[in-house]
């Protein structure tokens, strides 16, 4: 995939107000992940947030953007246990941006945190009991990877969404 056919497919997500599901690669906006990379995810979730999203901000300049992007993960944060993950793993990799001065614009801020972490908290046992992607080898399913990934974040960074 290009950068422009990404573009295109955020384009059309923002347009069509999927973006949660572009986010968690529902309906025809799955991007594979590279072939080479052994995660299994249910899209490229680096891809879309680093060229999907942030290419596209960066092109248009809209405005409405990033708080349509925010929207969407707050929106995934309400779902069921693979959605309330599909938005940890855009919101840690976004935060990462932000942090890195890569990202066009910020959209984390503590609310935010503090909302995700409601949301993880309250699907604690059935991410445990998820042992889909990343989760899949794992005794305690996605909620384990989520530990593993904010133990990274809370040592490098100094935030913790659990």
């Amino acid at each position: 995939m290009t950068i422009k056919e990404a573009i295109e497919i955020a384009r059309r997500a923002f347009e069509a107000d999927e973006v949660a599901e572009y986010l968690s690669g529902q309906k025809n906006y799955s991007k594979p992940i590279n072939r080479y990379v052994g995660v299994d995810v249910p899209t490229d979730f680096e891809y879309i947030v680093r060229i999907g999203i942030h290419e596209y901000y960066d092109e248009t300049q809209k405005s409405e953007i990033p708080e349509k992007y925010k929207s969407a993960l707050l929106k995934l944060a309400e779902g069921d246990c693979v959605s309330v993950w599909c938005a940890y793993m855009v919101a840690h990799l976004q935060y990462y941006y932000e942090k890195s001065d890569k990202s066009p614009f910020t959209i984390i801020t503590q609310d935010f945190v503090e909302t995700l972490s409601s949301a993880l908290y309250k699907n604690k046992e059935s991410l445990m009991n998820c042992h889909l992607y990343t989760g899949k080898n794992e005794e305690n399913g996605l909620w384990q990877d989520i530990e593993r990934i904010d133990n990274i974040y809370a040592e490098k960074y100094g935030v913790s969404f659990l």
